[in-house]
């Protein structure tokens, strides 16, 4: 469907996950030719999902398929789409390394960064670094309408994942901050609904960031001590399949802190036991 001017969002489901779960594709472009930024899940029902409605709007050519970062559920439907298309795949240069794990192989045959301007149909899509979710991370700038595709970084329901090896919590937050800068109208974000005030947005994600630091600091002074023991007094009742992505986002937050120099930990036994400094 057409959420704003030259924009267009086809959902694309997470094979045995909630509708929450599903990756937005959007169609940039107009007239003739679009763009595609992130395509979805490797699987022939997301790349049909991307196709037909491509020729329900007249069936213009997909010159080029955008990676906002190179997590499998926004890459995995290249090939497919690549294959039936002939677009060109353009993504970040740190997405090379994790695109080689992908199978079957992806390659990207053009790399963007900060400040690079695609344009499209006579629209402008600036290209806007944006890791700490993951390093591969770029966001794209609609000029047109000042629309942000945010990927991960902002997600339309609940918060972001940052964690694990690909994520950083401090350039994190320098990316929210960064794209607060950006004054954008309207977020269109990697999961979720539209956000249609990405300024309380933004302010919201910060906020949030803030507080669950606080309550790991908190719960530090209570006397819990390794990161599953704080997640637990964090998330009590989080369904279980969720407990280790949860564990990662209080880790991610406890080496914010020891950078900072206000949390310190000891190794014994393969863990590690934290502390406030």
């Amino acid at each position: 469907m057409q959420v704003v001017a030259n924009v267009h969002l086809i959902p694309v489901p997470d094979p045995g996950r909630p509708p929450l779960y599903a990756s937005n594709g959007y169609l940039v472009g107009r007239g003739g030719e679009v763009v595609v930024i992130d395509p979805g899940h490797e699987t022939e029902q997301a790349a049909r999902m991307l196709l037909d409605y491509v020729k329900s709007i007249g069936s213009p050519k997909i010159r080029d398929i955008l990676l906002t970062h190179a997590h499998a559920d926004h890459y995995g439907g290249v090939p497919l789409l690549k294959e039936a298309t002939g677009a060109q795949l353009k993504a970040h240069p740190k997405a090379l390394e994790q695109l080689r794990s992908a199978k079957p192989l992806i390659q990207l045959d053009e790399a963007i960064d900060e400040g690079t301007i695609l344009e499209i149909s006579g629209l402008k899509i600036q290209v806007v670094y944006a890791p700490g979710h993951s390093w591969s991370q770029v966001n794209y700038l609609l000029l047109d309408g000042m629309v942000l595709f945010s990927g991960d970084n902002v997600l339309g329901a609940g918060t972001a994942a940052v964690g694990g090896d690909d994520g950083d919590m401090v350039t994190y937050l320098e990316t929210l901050k960064k794209l607060q800068s950006l004054n954008s109208r309207v977020i269109c974000p990697g999961h979720g609904p539209m956000i249609e005030n990405p300024s309380k947005k933004l302010e919201e994600y910060i906020t949030h960031r803030a507080e669950r630091e606080q309550q790991i600091l908190i719960l530090l002074r209570r006397g819990r001590r390794t990161s599953r023991e704080l997640m637990m007094g964090i998330y009590p009742e989080l369904q279980e399949w969720l407990l280790d992505s949860a564990e990662r986002q209080v880790i991610s937050h406890l080496a914010k802190l020891e950078r900072e120099e206000r949390v310190t930990f000891v190794e014994e036994g393969g863990k590690k036991y934290y502390s406030l400094k």
